[in-house]
């Protein structure tokens, strides 16, 4: 009896190879994929003495990735929407800051620290995306403003609480609670829970995106605003729901960090928010928005912390670091809309 095949998606590339080819290397996250391997693979071989495939580098390279990831998923669902937000970084500092009064100064359990943190993450994302498609103001200038103003109200806050702008002890006597476990422990291979925390968001975004009426919301808000209105697509909803989901990885990330360190600083997260524009356009996502893949992000993470952790390894001074970043962002750009060219082209 012969065999009888199904033709689907799955077998396109034994049909027709060069078109299923040029469908892969169009898609958002070909671009960061293949950075990834070219950087890594420079690393390995340049940093190869120094150890730079050990296990210990694999966890310290998780860990630098981490500290955009958990942001950097939410804000390219923010991106694809059409906006983006610059307040991330204070989001942080501001968060770690109120764990640590709440803990240290206030003598409150973990667990109302947390959702008082929580709490006051959401309410602002929801204020800033309020802002934003009620006043019709752009998000640069939103986000922007409210940058400065979680910094400088955080560091004014600390300082005329605690005298200083650092609250040390946070996780003394926490290391057996289980908040402290599920936000800053560390399971297999020594790997911290933070990376669990990246994961997790990673594929809850991916799914968002890509199997939910939501998603579907988020890339008609971000391609044409004025026709995904017309098919009843609630785009000031999706906008104000996407700032709070932000606002609440920076409060997660936050989260792990301070309960991991023990400490809060209102200087932490500088330029954090400059990191996370950089790694969701380095995945693919597009700045103009309707355009992105939270895998590629997710890559563009790990690029990021490959990129960091083999500076360091091949002895150059971390401060160029910044410099790196800033090229890897002009050539982002540069490949994203020269592929969205084609594809406009093609249609």
């Amino acid at each position: 009896m012969a065999k009888i095949f199904l033709i689907s998606k799955d077998t396109d590339f034994l049909i027709n190879p060069k078109k299923y080819l040029m469908n892969i290397t169009r898609r958002p996250e070909f671009g960061a994929a293949v950075g990834l391997v070219i950087i890594y693979t420079f690393f390995s071989i340049a940093a190869n003495d120094n150890g730079f495939n050990s296990i210990i580098v694999f966890r310290s390279i998780l860990d630098m990735s981490v500290s955009i990831g958990i942001i950097g998923m939410f804000a390219t669902l923010l991106l694809i929407s059409g906006e983006f937000d610059l307040s991330v970084g204070s989001m942080v500092a501001a968060t770690s800051m109120l764990i640590g009064l709440c803990i240290v100064e206030w003598n409150m359990p973990v667990w109302l620290a947390l959702v008082i943190t929580f709490i006051f993450a959401l309410i602002f994302g929801a204020l800033q995306g309020f802002i934003v498609v009620k006043a019709k103001m752009p998000s640069l200038i939103v986000t922007l403003g409210g940058l400065f103003f979680l910094r400088g109200i955080t560091y004014g806050v600390s300082r005329s609480i605690v005298g200083r702008s650092i609250i040390g002890g946070i996780n003394e006597g926490l290391q057996e609670t289980f908040l402290y476990k599920i936000f800053a422990g560390k399971i297999f291979w020594n790997i911290s829970a933070s990376v669990i925390w990246w994961i997790l968001v990673a594929i809850t975004s991916y799914l968002i995106l890509k199997r939910t009426k939501f998603g579907n919301w988020i890339f008609s808000t971000g391609g044409s605003e004025k026709e995904a209105r017309a098919l009843g697509v609630p785009t000031d909803k999706v906008r104000i729901i996407l700032f709070m989901a932000t606002a609440g990885a920076a409060a997660l990330f936050s989260t792990c960090q301070v309960l991991s360190f023990g400490s809060a600083d209102s200087m932490r997260g500088t330029l954090k928010e400059m990191e996370v524009i950089i790694t969701v356009v380095v995945g693919g996502t597009l700045i103009t928005g309707g355009y992105g893949s939270p895998i590629g992000t997710f890559l563009g993470c790990l690029t990021l912390g490959v990129l960091r952790q083999g500076i360091y390894m091949i002895g150059i001074a971390p401060e160029w670091y910044q410099a790196v970043l800033g090229l890897v962002l002009i050539v982002a750009v540069f490949i994203n809309r020269n592929i969205q060219k084609i594809e406009d082209f093609e249609k």
